[in-house]
């Protein structure tokens, strides 16, 4: 088995509610360390995105499979806007991510950076979901200093 999450489904809302999210809407992560759980994402042009749900699956195929309903979404988005209604969902995308940790790992496994040990010169990063883009000033620092290693 691969280790795979797919998202289940990311939706789009550009109803009366969108005024409502200003900001990035985040729960507590759930301990099971697989996703954030389904939060609120503004985009630029005044709607937001709502999710993801996260599942392993088995295969790069098989994604839209067991696709939440969006009554689903929209009950869950609920404990952080209690205000959201089904009808101001609609359905965005799903795909796939690929993960650290087997599906019965639990907790969260953190992101990983390291040299190639046969080109050393090759940095990977592996890993790096959530929250990747908050901490990407970070990581460029950390690898840069890594990259300066070699010219020392």
């Amino acid at each position: 088995m691969e280790d795979l999450s797919g998202a289940r489904g990311i939706l789009r809302s550009s109803g009366a509610r969108s005024s409502l999210i200003n900001n990035l809407v985040y729960p507590l992560p759930h301990s099971d360390g697989l996703s954030l759980g389904v939060h609120f994402t503004k985009t630029l042009w005044g709607t937001f995105l709502l999710g993801p749900t996260a599942t392993y699956v088995e295969g790069k195929d098989n994604y839209e499979k067991n696709r939440l309903p969006i009554a689903a979404f929209a009950e869950s988005a609920k404990t952080l806007l209690p205000e959201i209604e089904e009808s101001d969902l609609q359905l965005g995308y799903s795909g796939l991510r690929p993960k650290l940790a087997a599906p019965d790992h639990k907790g969260i496994v953190d992101f990983v950076i390291t040299r190639d040990s046969k080109v050393p010169q090759a940095i990977h990063l592996v890993g790096i979901e959530s929250p990747g883009l908050t901490a990407a000033p970070a990581i460029a620092q950390y690898v840069f200093k890594m990259v300066a290693e070699d010219f020392d």
